[in-house]
């Protein structure tokens, strides 16, 4: 039988395994402390920098993912590694770091334990990072790297011995993991982390969640945030692992998922309905970062389960159905495809307009006639003051009815994008039922607004758009692949597009407004992430105008005339 190690030998192996830099320790373990253990204070970018160009591999992988749409919606292309920072952002550019690194090294390790054990580290990460984006409490690269920081025991573990990390393992088949990792090692996964991490400088927010947690322990109503940060990273962290252990069946993985839902309600309330987008986010993610670099599948098994879980917590029907859209939207690659998903949807936020760009100016110049106006010192009009004198007391002339800040959006949208059409679907009264409510060609009539509905659970097109987060486009509306996945009003529009792309407007994991961009005809549609950026921001400054609107008084109700 294996002896077991002390605490004090693991705390000493591991030690000596990260200084010495030799046998199991890979270069990326390193990196992974250097770039995580950065106080955001203390560190420039060029020290950020200089870090990950230490690995050339990992450099040209993260440049490629930072071009991408879902992390660079802007116009120009990014060729360096500062450029991608300043664009995109410290933080994010970090986690791609990392994240790379972690898939490097769940690829090329020699050490199988080492393996699984960065792909938990980087499934946690993300799985935390999809959760902190859906709820929209947290920033979803600090709750990566809680996550991912939490594993980092784990892979040293598995550089110090793999044979005690495999029996360890095997122990959690019938004890919790901080039980078998105690028992074997002599400290938890979390404990190693947080010893070999306590000297470096790591941020105190980050720190505070390296411990071991178990969410029952609370009493009353949870709401610090470090109480819910630590949350998130260990439902992350606990919901990754799950997912990717190869030995749970479906229906044990759905029954486990469940349980850590209800054990985790009050630390992360709503959790249940969290679960499925965040897997579906980690799963995006792996898949973006393998596209970006060339790969066509992922290095270690246990990250492809992602996909399979995805389908596991669908209910029976709705999991056939999904499969069909999916097909139906992936097309064969041998033939021209028909539709597409773009991952995910651009946000754009701030005011500022010289953050503009020119497309966007142009496009945003649309909505300067329908801002309401600064108010004017109310003064009594030569109007009002003959009609007293005269003692007629006729009612107000009827004013010119102000332009729809809509109609304004969504034509600097068309025209940006050189178009044909544009559509606006809002949520009817903050519920899930989406409704179109306005369009270039012409108003909408009661009959059609009252059809053209839609939810995040319909098994079509907008549902998926809805429920992924993401961009859809649909190159050719009237191929009989696609046409079974359109909604059923759709098919009774006179005049419907021929090729259309849907952008989703979001707050956080909620969907403001759903923005359709359509052709007349057939046709190959390729949107730039600049235009998918003109179109979100067109379509915030029309929302923000429209409640702006909400809050003026009517000036049909006020009467400034006492009988």
């Amino acid at each position: 039988m294996l002896p077991p190690l002390s605490a004090q030998q693991t705390l000493e192996r591991a030690r000596s395994v990260l200084e010495s830099g030799r046998g199991a320790a890979l270069p990326e373990l390193l990196k992974l402390i250097e770039t995580l253990s950065l106080n955001l204070a203390e560190v420039t970018v060029s020290e950020l920098a200089e870090l990950i160009e230490k690995d050339a591999v990992i450099l040209t992988r993260v440049i490629a993912v930072a071009n991408t749409l879902a992390h660079n919606p802007g116009i120009a292309p990014l060729a360096t590694l500062s450029q991608a920072i300043h664009q995109i952002g410290y933080n994010r550019i970090r986690t791609i770091a990392v994240s790379l690194m972690l898939l490097e090294t769940a690829g090329t390790s020699t050490c199988p334990e080492q393996r699984e054990a960065a792909a938990i580290a980087l499934g946690s990460g993300l799985v935390a990072q999809g959760l902190a984006l859906n709820r929209g409490t947290h920033d979803p690269e600090l709750a990566f790297a809680c996550a991912a920081l939490r594993n980092f025991g784990r892979i040293i573990m598995a550089a110090v011995s793999p044979e005690h990390a495999r029996e360890a393992v095997h122990r959690t088949r019938t004890h919790s993991d901080a039980e078998a990792y105690r028992a074997v090692f002599g400290l938890t996964t979390v404990e190693l982390s947080r010893h070999l991490l306590s000297t470096g400088r790591l941020p105190d927010e980050v720190l505070r969640t390296l411990r071991d947690y178990e969410p029952e322990s609370l009493h009353g109503t949870v709401s610090t945030f470090d109480t819910r940060l630590i949350g998130l990273a260990d439902l992350g962290e606990r919901l990754a692992t799950l997912a990717l252990d190869a030995r749970e069946g479906p229906e044990a993985f759905r029954r486990k998922s469940a349980e850590l839902h209800r054990r985790f309600s009050r630390v992360v309330p709503d959790a249940a309905d969290h679960a499925r987008p965040a897997l579906q986010y980690a799963d995006d993610r792996l898949a973006s970062y393998t596209r970006s670099n060339g790969i066509r599948t992922l290095p270690t098994l246990s990250l492809r389960r992602f996909r399979l879980r995805l389908e596991e917590l669908l209910p029976a029907g709705a999991r056939a159905a999904e499969t069909e859209i999916e097909a139906a939207l992936h097309a064969d690659s041998h033939r021209l495809p028909h539709a597409t998903l773009v991952t995910p949807a651009p946000q754009v936020s701030g005011d500022d307009p010289s953050a503009l760009s020119l497309a966007e100016q142009a496009a945003a110049a649309l909505l300067s006639e329908t801002a309401p106006a600064a108010a004017a010192p109310a003064t009594e009009s030569t109007w009002d003051r003959d009609l007293i004198a005269s003692g007629q007391f006729h009612a107000r002339p009827l004013a010119t009815p102000a332009p729809d800040p809509w109609h304004a959006a969504l034509t600097g949208a068309r025209d940006t994008i050189k178009a044909h059409l544009c559509w606006a679907f809002l949520p009817e009264n903050d519920t899930a039922l989406y409704s179109l409510v306005q369009r270039t060609e012409s108003t909408v009539s009661a009959k059609l607004k009252a059809a053209a509905t839609f939810r995040s659970a319909d098994r079509n097109v907008f549902g998926v758009c809805l429920s992924r987060l993401e961009i859809v486009v649909i190159h050719d509306t009237r191929d009989r692949g696609i046409a079974p996945y359109l909604p059923r009003w759709w098919h009774g529009i006179r005049g419907a597009p021929g090729a259309f792309t849907l952008i989703p407007v979001r707050e956080g994991a909620f969907v403001r407004a759903l923005i359709l961009v359509g052709w007349n005809d057939a046709r190959r549609i390729l949107l730039t992430g600049d235009q998918a950026s003109v179109v979100d921001r067109l379509a915030r400054s029309a929302l923000g105008l429209a409640a702006t609107e909400a809050t003026l008084p009517d000036p049909a109700a006020h009467t400034p005339f006492a009988a």
